[in-house]
Formats: C-alpha cells, sequence, structure tokens
C-alpha cells in the first residue's frame, strides 16, 4: 500500500511560465487533483506534496490557502489519533508549529481544522499520520470543526469516490475567517461547490457559483474542463 501511495505522489507535472523570474502560472496535475489543482498567480505560494493530499503554503503567513484529496473507499479504516507536528518535508521558514496553536483552544476554543480529513486515510498508519501535519490544519472554532465541517466530511466519505479541494481565506483574526470546498464528483462530471463564513463560535454555510468562488479566492479551477455544478444541501448550516 505505501509503494501505491508513492506513485500517487509521483504523477505531478508542472508547467511553470515565467517573466523576469516571477511565475505568472502553475499548472499541476496528479492523482490528488486529476482535473487540475488551483492555478494561481501569485508568486508567494509553495507546493508540497504527500502521499495523502497536496497543499498550497502561503510563504507570508505560512497558513495553507487549499489542500486538495481523493475520496475512495480503499483508503478507509479505523481511524487513530496522532499528535500533530510541524510538516517534515518543509524548511522551517515555512513550518507552522504545535506552539502556534498553545492557549488558542482555552482562550478562544479554537481547535486544529483537518483540510484532508484524518479518517479518509485509515486504512494505514503511517500514512494517516501525514494528515496530522499542521501543514494540513487550518484554525476552526470547536463549533465549526465539529459541527458542519464534520457533517461535510461524514459525507464525503458515503458518497465516494471523490476529489476534494478544502481552502481558507488569509485574515489577521481566525475567527473571521472563510472555509471552502469544491468536491467533485469526476464519475458523473459533477461537483459542488460552497464556503463557510466563520465569525466567532458562529459560522454559516452557503452554495457559491465557481466564479464567485474564484473571485474570493483568487484561484482558478478546472481550467480545461467543463463540468456541470449542483447544489448540496446540509442540514445544521448555522447562522451568521
Amino acid at each position: 500500500m505505501v509503494d501505491f501511495y508513492l506513485k500517487m505522489a509521483l504523477l505531478i507535472i508542472l508547467n511553470t511560465f515565467m517573466v523576469s523570474g516571477q511565475a505568472l502560472a502553475t499548472s499541476i496535475f496528479s492523482k490528488h487533483c486529476p482535473l487540475g489543482c488551483p492555478v494561481s498567480n501569485d508568486d508567494n505560494l509553495d507546493i508540497v506534496i504527500h502521499n495523502t493530499h497536496i497543499s498550497a503554503i502561503n510563504k507570508k503567513t505560512k497558513w495553507t490557502i487549499w489542500t486538495s484529496y481523493e475520496v475512495d473507499k480503499k483508503f478507509f479504516g479505523k481511524r487513530k489519533n496522532h499528535s500533530f507536528i510541524a510538516d517534515p518535508l518543509l524548511p522551517e521558514r515555512l513550518q507552522k508549529k504545535p506552539l502556534d496553536y498553545k492557549g488558542l483552544y482555552k482562550k478562544h476554543r479554537i481547535s486544529r481544522g483537518h483540510m484532508a480529513p484524518a479518517s479518509h486515510f485509515s486504512s494505514e498508519d503511517g500514512i494517516a499520520r501525514q494528515t496530522y501535519y499542521l501543514s494540513n490544519i487550518q484554525p476552526q472554532h470547536m463549533s465549526l470543526n465539529a459541527g458542519i465541517w464534520s457533517k461535510i466530511e461524514k459525507w464525503e466519505r458515503k458518497n465516494s469516490p471523490l476529489y476534494v479541494i478544502s481552502g481558507a481565506t488569509d485574515k489577521k483574526n481566525l475567527l473571521q475567517k472563510k472555509f471552502w470546498k469544491l468536491i467533485l464528483n469526476k464519475q458523473e462530471n459533477i461537483f459542488y461547490a460552497f464556503v463557510i463564513k466563520q465569525n466567532g463560535e458562529k459560522y454559516c454555510y452557503e452554495n457559491i457559483l465557481i466564479s464567485d468562488l474564484e473571485k474570493l479566492t483568487k484561484l482558478e479551477f478546472f481550467k480545461y474542463y467543463k463540468i456541470n455544478q449542483k447544489r448540496l444541501i446540509m442540514s445544521g448550516k448555522g447562522k451568521c
């Protein structure tokens, strides 16, 4: 199984167009995002690739901007909890550390929210540990993490196979972040897009057009493909 994941991680094609040493756009195709990963004109992003997921990291804030992963029952198993640690593949200047979260839960009930869920990759312990790297984590109020975010993760497992891109906006106020997901059902050629607005312990969920998601995130999705969009209705969507 480990060899299988390693092969997945190596299925990467990078096409970077440079002008005066600055990256204009990078197209990345991998097992984690087979229709292409999000495209950005921001040269302030670095890409880190793991067996379970691929992520874009903001070099200044060190926060993950987006994470893409596959949801398939062949990766499911009994989940084990692990310690959150700095991502060993990242240079120290890009690493979030456990100390960055010290006191946040006690003071603000801020928890560590997985972008690529640990429960989706629990078939093998060594692989599941990669979802506990802090490069795969965003600060979420516990009400959101244990609420709508958890419900969406369970929906993903129930409706697999899927491909998912999760992300969050950069905000100095950690409780004002906007979280979003783009869920692709490749077999039926449809996708769902929505945003979750966090306001302290309150949050609200809404479907969003992919064009509006691109404006919000300054990313381009499915650049080379035309896919039908559908609404995803979830209960307990909250109220901001």
